[in-house]
């Protein structure tokens, strides 16, 4: 499979991801909750595979007032990712072609 053909992605292909990931949530206080409770899910959708691991989140900021969670998402393997965050009541779901 090749970027584009079944695996859905929004945005350029060859968009990378960092080591991690942020996510952000208005009205998030990292004073109140020094480790925020972001859970990161994964399945690879274009073949069988493992599950995706994610690190603890933390807060990473370039001004305080730009605060935002930020987890390590570690792939198994290379391939079509969705990957689902949650926290409190949202959740934000996105598609991810993983390559060399």
């Amino acid at each position: 499979m090749e970027p584009g053909e079944d695996c859905h992605t929004t945005g350029p292909a060859t968009r990378r991801l960092g080591r991690s990931s942020p996510f952000t949530v208005k009205d998030m206080d990292w004073h109140t909750e020094p480790q925020p409770r972001l859970k990161v899910t994964g399945k690879r959708l274009d073949s069988p595979s493992p599950p995706l691991l994610s690190d603890h989140a933390t807060y990473g900021w370039a001004k305080p007032e730009q605060t935002a969670m930020v987890t390590g998402i570690n792939f198994p393997t290379l391939g079509c990712w969705e990957i689902t965050g949650r926290y409190q009541n949202d959740e934000l779901t996105f598609v991810v072609w993983v390559a060399k």
